[in-house]
């Protein structure tokens, strides 16, 4: 987030901790992975103004025969950038500590011990329902047996208001009437180009490759736009839905230059880990927000890790969306090398090749201008997803 480098550095070390470590644990020397884990770290937020910024973590862990997941707040003044942890919201931690410790009082399977050394480190949630009480949260075995679940303790805005500081005060304003700070992006006014359609070119008589960027809009996809814009080349986006909330202006520009715009789901999560709600959910979501921001609704998706079924093909097909796969993966996202990305997009592209890239890597960005130059040495041309296939059908498969 612009102007908040202590909350970026701090996201972005635990982040990189928790990868790494996962990475430790379950890929092999060769760089596989020895199982079929899934580690997924996304945030929301839960209270946005001018003077109060709250972010919460929720990291998902599928290691196969189980599943955990994790979750924190962070909270930022976004006038200074000074990050604040939970204890913050409040004028005296241990006022708190005794109220969620009497809220449990009573309840089946807490750990007493467990509870005082987890409120000695600090309540790992806590933020605001939309009642204005005082939600605090603990993961799974963190203060009692997994089987009990996530607790959570409501504290009432009658007695908790009195308990928060004025920073505190401030997060509760911004959770219960939320603005947008002057740094992050608000919503265009739009200004778009319908999505194009197969009728555009006939790749029957032209040797035509379509170019696909996943995971943004981010912080590089403007540049990627420029590039593109100045080759006179339109590509196929798939985006995440919590991406588009956090870049609209990124998102509608996108559209509004004649790219195609498909979703990626909406936080990256394997889809065929979830149950047929959360599947619905992670598509529809991020239909919605694509729809919102752009004026467009997507017709296209990109299953996370190419990882789907027929399951997951009927939840698309219910939302219209056809499932598009790849033809060659770059690795872009592996070696961060421009060099090789090129390669390996003029060795392996074919006629009708679609071609997997991200949008979130700079070097991948970078690599964008020669690898246009040189497809179009060899005679391609280059075409949306929807000008490849001819007007991909809802729940069908296509790579």
């Amino acid at each position: 987030m612009p102007g908040l480098e202590r909350l970026n550095n701090g996201l972005t070390q635990s982040t990189e901790t928790a990868v790494a470590e996962f990475r430790r644990d379950y890929v092999s020397e060769s760089g596989t992975a020895v199982a079929d884990p899934e580690l997924n770290i996304s945030w929301e937020t839960v209270g946005s103004s001018k003077d109060a910024l709250g972010i919460l973590m929720h990291e998902y862990f599928n290691a196969g025969a189980s599943v955990s997941e994790s979750w924190y707040t962070t909270w930022v003044d976004p006038n200074t950038g000074v990050l604040h942890p939970n204890r913050d919201l409040v004028k005296d931690p241990a006022d708190l500590n005794d109220a969620v410790r009497e809220a449990l009082r009573g309840s089946e399977g807490i750990d007493t011990e467990l509870l005082n050394t987890t409120l000695a480190k600090g309540v790992p949630v806590l933020a605001f329902t939309k009642y204005g009480d005082l939600f605090a949260a603990f993961d799974e075995y963190q203060i009692a047996a997994g089987s009990y679940g996530r607790i959570t303790v409501t504290l009432p805005a009658s007695q908790s208001d009195e308990m928060l500081s004025p920073f505190g005060a401030a997060a509760k304003k911004a959770a219960l009437d939320p603005s947008t700070p002057e740094f992050v992006a608000t919503e265009p006014t739009r200004t778009v180009k319908p999505h194009p359609s197969a009728e555009t070119v006939d790749c029957a008589k032209l040797k035509c490759v379509a170019l696909t960027y996943d995971d943004g809009p981010g912080g590089h996809t403007n540049r990627l736009l420029d590039t593109l814009k100045k080759k006179h080349a339109r590509v196929t986006f798939f985006a995440l839905g919590q991406q588009i909330e956090m870049f609209p202006k990124v998102a509608a520009r996108t559209v509004a230059e004649g790219h195609e715009y498909g979703i990626h789901t909406w936080s990256h999560k394997q889809l065929t880990a979830l149950s047929p709600p959360q599947v619905r959910k992670e598509l529809s979501r991020a239909v919605l927000e694509a729809e919102r921001i752009t004026g467009i609704r997507p017709t296209l998706y990109r299953p996370p890790y190419g990882a789907s079924n027929e399951r997951i093909r009927k939840e698309a097909k219910a939302l219209g969306l056809a499932e598009i796969l790849w033809s060659i993966d770059t690795l872009d996202w592996k070696d961060r090398n421009t060099d090789l990305i090129v390669q390996r997009v003029l060795d392996q592209t074919r006629r009708n090749s679609i071609v997997l890239m991200h949008d979130i890597h700079p070097t991948t960005v970078a690599a964008t201008p020669r690898i246009i130059d040189g497809l179009q040495d060899r005679g391609f041309t280059l075409v949306t997803v929807t000008e490849l296939l001819g007007n991909p059908k809802p729940g069908v498969k296509y790579r």
